[in-house]
């Protein structure tokens, strides 16, 4: 069982490891989504060095009430602290680095999940033509939320005019009630696909 211990800065994490008796059994610290050390000797585990985390610091977080803000890592180590975990950023070009505020911190991993593909390999369906998405990640909520309005809208005008009980296109319920995947997503013939979303791709 773990117990999460609070400390001054909600940053920062401290957790010790107890067994059913409360004994001890390990402990480790960091920054969250940054950095995790294990502390090897729980005997130092309260005890401080002039030592700070060093791993790539300048690109951690810091929580505050109502902001995310990017700035050097304080963990400070104990003297049996070793790095176990840290978010890796050296992949990011310069141009990353500073537009990861326009896209919440994401690393460089998460950034390129969302590339650009060619649309004729997506089905109409696919969340990355729903422009709401794409506002959001920019910022622009305002306009985030009158797109996704109007989207919601559209699909409950499309239920109410629907003659015919809605069907899912890639699974099938079976005797128990129950929906099997059929394998027809695999042919991808996604012409059959209802248009969700405005076709202007927001890729």
């Amino acid at each position: 069982m773990g117990s999460l211990k609070p400390i001054p800065n909600d940053a920062k994490l401290f957790l010790e490891f107890l067994d059913d008796e409360d004994d001890k059994l390990g402990a480790f610290h960091g920054n969250y989504g940054h950095c995790y050390y294990a502390i090897d000797n729980l005997n130092d585990a309260e005890l401080k060095t002039t030592s700070c985390c060093s791993a790539g610091g300048h690109n951690s977080i810091q929580f505050s009430f109502n902001t995310l803000l990017a700035s050097p890592c304080n963990v400070i180590l104990t003297p049996s602290s070793r790095l176990i975990w840290h978010r890796c950023l050296s992949s990011m070009t310069d141009g990353e680095l500073v537009s990861r505020p326009q896209y919440y911190y994401f690393t460089s991993f998460t950034m390129c999940l969302n590339e650009e593909i060619f649309s004729t390999k997506l089905p109409s369906t696919d969340c990355r033509y729903r422009q709401d998405m794409r506002f959001l990640e920019k910022g622009i909520l305002d306009t985030a939320a009158a797109e996704k309005h109007r989207l919601e809208e559209k699909q409950r005008a499309e239920a109410r005019n629907r003659e015919c009980e809605y069907q899912p296109l890639w699974f099938k319920k079976n005797d128990t009630k129950e929906y099997i995947y059929t394998g027809e997503y695999e042919k991808r013939n996604f012409d059959v696909c209802p248009n969700l979303f405005s076709q202007t791709s927001c890729l």
